[in-house]
């Protein structure tokens, strides 16, 4: 019989925001959700989505290695084009 791994399933929303200041910039706003648990960040960056994944899934085996090593590629860029 075959065993399943663990999953998670995540559900992540983004959007633009402008900040609230008088420079008019947009950035990133976003929320992510752990489902089976429900846990809910809310998140102004793509390492904030990385670090609350990797909170979830730490410690698990992964082809002989942990998902602590997990990382997100960032191009830098931190917000939309105006």
């Amino acid at each position: 019989m075959r065993v399943e791994p663990p999953s998670h399933t995540f559900l992540v929303r983004i959007w633009i925001e402008e900040t609230s200041d008088e420079s008019g910039h947009l950035c990133w706003r976003g929320q992510i959700t752990h489902l089976p648990d429900e846990e809910r960040r809310h998140v102004e960056s793509f390492d904030q989505i990385a670090a609350f994944i990797r909170k979830h899934v730490a410690g698990e085996a992964v082809s002989g290695s942990t998902m602590a090593t997990f990382t997100w590629e960032s191009d830098g860029h931190h917000g939309p084009e105006r």
